[in-house]
């Protein structure tokens, strides 16, 4: 501002703010403050050397039309199971006039297998607002597990079918239909069959069993004659069938 006396341009005038709390120079007519959001009105009054005083008002706004700083940051995990994968993630924001920005984003308590966008947003007091996104990364790198058993059977030809069974889980994707390879009859003796399972991530997990042909089953005969009793002489080796049974 500018102050003068037009009675006596040389007097020496005297400055007077208010509410003077906080300025710099307030004896002045330069004084300086900080001032916080919103509208403010000072007023100056000016004294001559012979006790006359003027006053002046100003009023003046302080505004905020910036943004708050917005940083945010992702995470990788591993497939924890079926339902989802809980992933650490967060984000940080400051303000030049908020001291504490308001953050939100619509980050889940659990990420499916893939690739998840998160968006946060942060909002100061004036309604200035940022945003930023981030990946959310859920990887399936283990493989099925597969369980199986040898099994025995009775030899019933030159192949015989053998019951064989296998189970197999996995962590992201849960209960899988194991495959044999060599579905058989098997011939006899130890024959070795692989199972295999393959889950959504395309991993796949094996399990190698025995299917075993025995044969513990004698040979039965298909026929025999009736039995005979021979009679022999005294005189001799001749002899003679006197009957059958």
């Amino acid at each position: 501002t500018l102050s003068t006396d037009p009675d006596l341009p040389d007097d020496v005038l005297g400055f007077s703010w208010a509410p003077a709390a906080g300025l710099i120079g307030e004896d002045t007519d330069t004084a300086q403050g900080t001032f916080g959001l919103g509208p403010h009105t000072v007023s100056l009054t000016v004294t001559d050397s012979f006790g006359e005083t003027d006053t002046d008002t100003a009023s003046f706004t302080v505004l905020d039309s910036t943004a708050p700083a917005l940083t945010c940051q992702g995470g990788d995990a591993e497939c924890a199971g079926p339902a989802g994968t809980a992933v650490a993630v967060s984000a940080s924001a400051g303000d030049v006039c908020d001291p504490a920005p308001a953050v939100a984003s619509d980050a889940q308590q659990l990420f499916p297998l893939g690739n998840t966008t998160v968006t946060w947003t942060a909002s100061d007091v004036s309604g200035n607002e940022a945003s930023c996104q981030a990946v959310v990364t859920v990887s399936d790198t283990l493989a099925p597990t597969v369980t199986c058993a040898d099994a025995t059977a009775e030899c019933e030809g030159a192949l015989t079918d053998v019951v064989l069974d296998a189970t197999a889980s996995d962590v992201c994707g849960g209960p899988l239909q194991p495959e044999r390879v060599n579905l058989g009859p098997y011939a006899l003796g130890s024959t070795p069959v692989a199972w295999t399972a393959v889950d959504l991530s395309g991993n796949i997990g094996s399990c190698q069993t025995q299917a075993i042909v025995v044969d513990t089953t004698a040979p039965a005969l298909d026929s025999c004659s009736a039995d005979e009793t021979i009679v022999l002489s005294a005189a001799g080796c001749q002899g003679e069938t006197v009957g059958s049974a």
